[in-house]
This record gives C-alpha cells, structure tokens and sequence, in this order.
C-alpha cells in the first residue's frame, strides 16, 4: 500500500472521533470497524432542526444610533454591552445526525490479526480479521452515482456470516420492518440549539421527515426481517445497502408542502442499486471518485516507518525533528478526500463537520460558521483541482444573496443583502445571539464573494462571472449603504473583529465594538475591487460602478501600532487575548493577498 494514501489501524475505534469517515457529498458514515459490534454512524446532508422562517431582532434598527453614538463617546464597554443586549435574539439552527446503524456479529472464537483502513485513493473502507480460524472481511463505500451506501461482509468459510442489524436514533421516529427491509422513520425537532430542542410547534408541525433504509442481499443461508431487526444466519456473505432520504426539497419550502415522496425515494434507491450488484456499484464508485481524486495526488518516497499504523506513526512523530514527508502528503490527500466526500454537485456546502455529525446538541449547531470556517473548508477547492466541489458554496451564497436581501431590509432598512455569523439549511442572515464579538458582523457576504472571483481567477469563466456578478454587486451595494462617513473617511460602526476583545482604555473592561476594525474594511475594499474587476472584464460599468469607484479611495487605510503591529480595531488598544485563535484583521494577508513582500498597500 501507499503510506500516503492510506490510513491504517491495528484495532476497531474506541469513540466516534476513531472511526473512518465515508460519503458522497450528501450521505455520511463514520465507521467504527467493531468486529463483533459494528457501528456506522449516519448522516444526510439536509437533516436539520427548524422550518423556514424570517425572525430578525425587532430592536436592532431603532438600536443602531444608541450602538454608533456610544462609539463615537468612546464608551465601548457600554456599547458592547448594549449590543450584546438590544440587537440579537435569534440564532441559527442545528446541523442533526440521521442515527446509527448497530450490526451484531457472533463469532465462534476470539479475534485475532485484526487491521482496517481507509484506502484514499479508492474511497473504500476495509477492515479484515479472523476468528474461530475463520476470515474475515467488510468492505465500505459511500456511492455518489448510486446514491447509497454500501457494504459488503464475507467470510473464506461457507456459512459463516451470521449477524443482526438494527437502526438507532435520537431523533423521534420509529423502526420497523418493511418486507424484507428494516427502515426508521424519523421527524426533525422545529428548534434545536445549545440545550434546548423544541419537537413541534404551537400548530403541531415538526420540522424535516426522513426515512432510513436497509436491504440485504444474502448469498445462502437465511434472511429474516422482523420488527424492525434483520437477521441473517449461516451466509457465504451480504451486500448491505442503505439509503436516506428526506422531505427537504429547498430553504423556502415547508418540508410537508414539498411534493417529496421521501419514502418512495429511498425504496427506488435501494431497487437502483440492487439491480447493479455489488461488483458493478464498486467499480462504478471507484470511478467516479477517481475522476475527481486523481486530479491532484501529492507523494514523497517512503521511510522506515511509515508502514505502522496511524497512531504509531504519529507516536514517532512527537520524538522527531523533522515531520515525515508521507504524513504531509497524507494529510494533504485526506484533505482532499474529505472534500470529495462532503461536497458534491448538487449537495449542501460543508458545514462545520462536513457531513459528520453523532450529537443532538453538537458543538456550534455543527452550523455554517461565515466568519471563517465556511471558507476555510473551500480554501482547497481550487488550488488542489476540486473546483467541481465547490459548487455547493457557490449555490449557497447564491441563496444566501436572495435571504439576505430580507436580511438588509429588516435590520438595516438598505438594498442589496448580508449575512452575519452564523447561517443553516435555511439560509439564516441575521444576527447571532450571546456576546458582541460575534453577534455583529455583518461583512460575512463580502468574504464569500471572495470564492466567486476566485473560481473566475482560476477558470476564466466569464460564463460563471456573470452569473454571479450581481451576487458581488448586492454585496457591495450593502456596504456602500453601511459605511459611516467621519470627516471625509468611510468606515464601519458598530465594528468588530470575531471573535476578539480589546481593552477599553476608560474601564479597563474587554469589549469588542469600536470603528473601522482591519478585517471590516478589508473585506469591503475587496468587495469594491471585485465590482471594479468585474466591470472591467464584463464591460458592465454603470452609475453604480461609479459610486464604487469614487467610495474605494475614501475608505478608512490601514494603522500600524506602536509595537510595529497592524492594528486590529483601527486603534492601539491593549490586547485582551494577544495570543486569540482567531487573527481576523490579518486577512488582507489571508486570503485577501493585500499584503505581499511584493505589495504592501
């Protein structure tokens, strides 16, 4: 095997975090490799909590003069605290998991000589072992043209293959037996964030419905389907194949008024598959995801060691000086499979797990996080030659530009749209809720528009651009609205820099909201630029392109402090966390490329 392209394990996964992801951009498993209690954890793509809404803080626009007047007083700990308080009280919502499915192996000895891996450069999951002298092997795979995942279990003895399988959930639903299926039906709460979770609400409608499916097709021995469980006894071996499907149909449609037939769905899917076998849907797998893997593979040669599995490799690394160069190029490769696997054409764009997610209450609603993460899992799309991947962002921001229009209406009474901190299935806009260092941020629009040119730069695909342009243009049309103009020069108040604090000189206090932050102003001169670039490639120049023009120049420069620093809240306030995991106001380093050894504007 490639050590690069590979990753190995000597023993099943103790917790979630252990298992092995699989997916096709729109189901997830995480797969534990127990040999006598096998878990994969599910997940589809468009299982979250809520319905569509339009909820924005009826405070927030007769609060923006209070908010801008005690900047302008310089009493930042009072504005931060009047923000925190007056202008945030929604949130969005939480990225679910599908539930479990749970297989039961008995076995007629112990386990022995057990390994399984993770082949990156098929998408295959396996895992081998013996027991009682018998071997045996599974083998794993997440299929996007099939649109199921699919497992197959096998044993060098004839009739050794004996097991039940069984769905788990958190979510309210129930199992049972659908012929010779078993299938959980399941209904997604209508709130669910932090500690609280809300099933259904004042008219008794839930949120999203789904159907878990599992069909399996035994060679010998016998198949039994009932309540809910499926037991095979005495098989050569089983292909196991599993769909989900839900009654989401897009981010402005109830889920009960969708026209979906989401049962019918996973039944069809399962008929599809069946029909193939399990030899074709492999090869057909393998194929499609080497059409997109095979674009970008980084090796280096291999070195005495790297043949151990995973965690004794990374052992080794904690007493070297110099990272092994098949472990770069392995993250390098799993970073990429990762990419292929949560993010399809036609899926949702990653969130904050990708797909995988086990919790009813996950860290961060599992959320499309905009004030970094969001971008942060595409900053590999185009430069290592996934740009069909990215697709799903590019959908997202097109529907978040229809959302936000709603956005800048209610909250800021401006055209054009914005999106905040956080956003979900539904395409939140507004603010978030809790502490001003990321309840207020309203730049996020302009950062994803930063994925539009960027996928222009790399394609030249005016096609594209056009599309998209006036995407960019409501994003620029919001921050020409936004900006606040002090003796001459435009910037943003209220403005933070998520999600950090300074000093407020007077209290001594943290706070978060002051004028003109580095990562604000950066984002819109970026904006303004690519509404330039645009009209130049485009040859769409117009009185607002104008407007743009003659804004850009006025907009509030760069500071430096006095420790030679760039200045985070356009001030030289004390630092409250100088070592904060966030680095907001460096992003006209990164990504922005505004500041190069070649170009220090």
């Amino acid at each position: 095997m490639k050590t690069s392209q590979v990753l190995f394990y000597r023993e099943a996964a103790p917790y979630w975090e252990a298992a092995l992801p699989i997916g096709n951009g729109r189901l997830g498993a995480m797969v534990y490799g127990g040999a006598e209690q096998e878990k994969l954890a599910l997940n589809e793509d468009t299982l979250w909590s809520g319905r569509p809404e339009n909820l924005y803080c009826k405070e927030f626009f007769q609060s923006l003069p209070e908010a801008r007047r005690l900047i302008a007083e310089r009493k930042f700990s009072e504005a931060n605290t009047f923000i925190s308080t007056h202008m945030g009280d929604h949130d969005s919502q939480s990225y679910l998991p599908a539930g479990d499915l749970n297989l039961r192996f008995r076995h007629a000895g112990p386990i022995e000589n057990y390994q399984r891996e993770l082949d990156l450069s098929t998408a295959l999951f396996s895992m081998k072992y013996s027991a009682g002298g018998v071997t045996f092997q599974r083998e794993a795979f997440a299929s996007f043209p099939a649109q199921a995942i699919v497992c197959r279990i096998t044993a060098a003895t004839p009739g050794a293959v004996n097991f039940e399988a069984e769905f788990a959930s958190q979510i309210h639903g129930q199992a049972a037996s659908l012929g010779r299926d078993i299938v959980f039906d399941g209904e997604c709460p209508v709130y669910d964030r932090r500690d609280q979770i809300i099933w259904k609400d004042e008219q008794g409608r839930t949120g999203i419905s789904y159907r878990m499916q599992l069909r399996a097709l035994a060679d010998g021995g016998t198949l039994l389907s009932e309540n809910g469980v499926l037991k095979i006894e005495g098989a050569d071996s089983v292909t196991l194949l599993l769909s989900i499907r839900t009654n989401f149909k897009n981010w402005n449609t109830m889920p009960e008024m969708s026209g979906i037939d989401w049962k019918a769905l996973a039944a069809s899917d399962l008929d599809n598959a069946e029909t193939l076998g399990f030899e074709a849907l492999k090869r057909q797998h393998i194929e499609d995801y080497r059409a997109l893997a095979g674009k970008s593979v980084l090796e280096f040669p291999e070195q005495p060691g790297d043949e151990k599995s995973i965690p004794e490799r990374l052992a080794a690394e904690r007493n070297r000086e110099v990272f092994a160069p098949s472990l770069a190029a392995l993250l390098y490769n799993y970073g990429r499979y990762l990419m292929i696997a949560s993010s399809r054409p036609g899926t949702q764009a990653t969130n904050l797990q990708g797909i995988w997610n086990p919790l009813l209450f996950p860290p961060w609603g599992c959320n499309y996080t905009t004030n970094i993460n969001t971008e942060m899992n595409y900053w590999p799309a185009e430069n290592t030659n996934l740009a069909d991947c990215a697709e799903p962002l590019f959908q997202f921001i097109r529907d978040l530009s229809e959302k936000g229009k709603d956005a800048a209406r209610e909250l800021y009474h401006l055209s054009g749209w914005c999106l905040h901190h956080n956003s979900d299935l539904w395409r939140y806009c507004s603010t978030a809720t809790g502490r001003a260092q990321w309840l207020f941020w309203p730049v996020c629009g302009g950062w994803l528009c930063r994925h539009l040119m960027d996928h222009y730069r790399y394609s030249l695909d005016k096609e594209f651009l056009a599309h998209f342009e006036p995407v960019i243009r409501g994003a620029a049309e919001f921050f020409l609205g936004l900006l606040q103009n002090h003796n001459g020069v435009l910037e943003t108040c209220p403005s933070t820099s998520p999600e950090n604090n300074f000093i407020d000189p007077a209290t001594g206090e943290a706070a978060a909201a002051a004028s003109g932050s580095m990562m604000d102003m950066s984002i819109i001169k970026e904006t303004f630029e690519s509404v330039l670039d645009c009209a130049k490639i485009l040859s769409t120049e117009d009185d607002f392109v104008q407007k743009i023009r003659e804004a850009l120049p006025k907009l509030r420069k760069p500071s430096i402090g006095t420790e030679g620093q760039l200045l985070e809240f356009g001030e030289d306030f004390q630092e409250a966390e100088i070592h904060h995991r966030h680095v907001s106001h460096l992003y006209g380093v990164y990504p922005c490329a505004d500041f190069t050894p070649e170009l220090n504007r």
